[in-house]
């Protein structure tokens, strides 16, 4: 006997709970579509009518909310492909803006380089100084700094440099001793002009030949100094060591040019002074009258403000000398085009360098001069055995602490220019090691 299915009437289903939204991938039923299109068309024409005749229309409570809330709107949402309208959740929020770094700020990587330290608003600084152009104060701080950063290589030269020039010295102060009457400026002690400046120029010329061979001394040794200290505040500058047997191969190398820069840029400066001098002491020492003593005498102002020009304007031929190995014309020349446009700067930072040092050096030598009064007394004209060798000893010391702060402000300055004309601070960052400086 075969079993045949029972017939059982057909039960309703049950009511289930709203599905999901269909993917994009899921068909849509094809009705749907127009019996949308009519609803909508049917309201439409509905909301005409109602404004025609002045008949607000009704407000429908929305789905949890009440009559006095408008109702909320559901978009239709074509999904791309089927080309059927279907409602469905909102659009989605545009996303959060992302941070846009200020206009012309280019983060450099942060990761840590060997060798060098961020200095503060992105600026590396591998060494004494920020690589970037300099203010004053971090010329005068990186040039204190060669001295005690690199003190043993800059003692060491300069140490050495100052015992020569205060033998020199010494050996001058001993061949030509000063007047014992001084200089006298006071030109209105007599009411005449005319004989007042005599005087002052009589007394002058006694301690002229002295004064300007210190004086041209004094810059011979300097000069020599940045030279010889260049490359050890160049170095310093990129945070490198510098030995001092390196840095004797490099001076000793160029030792002829160096000493031919010196005594360039010394008779430069000095032959023009004792040229806008001369008349006026010739003419004084000729027994000339007042007049014509005064009227030479108006000599010295353009003379020495030609020197102070070219010892400024030379200032920075020592380290282009060494750091660029060129020649003293070249040197010079060099020294020239990076002072133009920025004489009255460099002039500044000379002169503030220059009292700072001649600060250090009185107060170094105070004691010895201390000394030297007690054994000679005041009258001494300082050409005794004991009073040349306690100068020689305050000398010696304070040059040997001077002359790296001297050197390091012009090798600075000499940096500075060039990071200000020819971007040498790029050039810097790529021989230290910072990835992508300026770029």
């Amino acid at each position: 006997m075969t079993d045949t299915p029972s017939r059982r009437p057909a039960e309703s289903p049950a009511p289930s709970a709203p599905s999901a939204p269909e993917s994009a991938d899921t068909p849509v039923a094809a009705p749907i579509a127009p019996v949308a299109a009519a609803a909508a068309a049917a309201n439409a024409d509905a909301a005409k009518d109602d404004a025609a005749a002045g008949t607000p229309t009704p407000v429908i409570p929305a789905q949890g909310g009440t009559a006095a809330q408008p109702p909320r709107r559901s978009y239709a949402r074509t999904d791309a492909g089927h080309g059927s309208g279907v409602p469905g959740p909102a659009w989605p929020t545009a996303p959060a803006p992302v941070p846009v770094p200020a206009p012309g700020w280019n983060p450099l990587p942060l990761a840590p380089v060997p060798g060098w330290v961020w200095s503060g608003s992105w600026i590396p600084k591998p060494g004494i100084v920020p690589l970037r152009p300099l203010g004053i104060h971090e010329i005068l701080s990186g040039a204190f700094a060669v001295l005690t950063r690199y003190w043993r290589t800059a003692l060491t030269v300069s140490a050495a440099i100052a015992a020569v020039s205060q033998l020199l010295v010494a050996l001058v102060t001993a061949a030509l001793p000063a007047g014992s009457t001084g200089v006298d400026l006071t030109l209105s002690s007599t009411g005449d002009p005319n004989a007042d400046l005599h005087r002052a120029l009589t007394s002058l010329a006694d301690i002229a030949p002295l004064g300007g061979a210190t004086g041209a001394i004094s810059l011979f040794a300097g000069t020599l100094a940045t030279a010889a200290l260049a490359s050890v505040a160049s170095k310093a500058v990129m945070g490198k060591p510098a030995s001092t047997a390196e840095t004797w191969r490099t001076v000793s190398s160029r030792l002829p040019s160096v000493l031919g820069l010196a005594l360039f840029v010394t008779c430069a400066t000095f032959g023009t002074l004792a040229a806008s001098a001369a008349p006026s002491l010739i003419a004084n020492a000729a027994g000339a009258s007042d007049a014509a003593i005064s009227a030479t005498a108006l000599l010295l102002l353009p003379g020495s403000a030609v020197a102070l020009w070219l010892c400024i304007s030379m200032s920075l031929a020592a380290p282009a000398l060494v750091l660029e190995r060129q020649g003293i014309r070249a040197a010079v020349a060099r020294s020239f085009r990076l002072v133009r446009g920025a004489w009255w700067r460099v002039l500044g930072v000379t002169v503030v360098v220059g009292i700072l040092t001649d600060m250090a050096s009185g107060i170094i030598a105070l004691p010895f001069t201390v000394v030297d009064f007690a054994i000679n007394g005041s009258g001494s004209d300082g050409t005794a055995a004991s009073s040349l060798l306690l100068a020689a000893i305050g000398g010696f010391i304070g040059g040997a602490l001077t002359f790296p702060v001297t050197a390091g402000s012009s090798t600075l300055l000499y940096i500075d220019q060039r990071i200000r004309r020819e971007a040498l601070d790029l050039e810097l960052a790529a021989a230290v090691g910072i990835p992508d400086y300026g770029h």
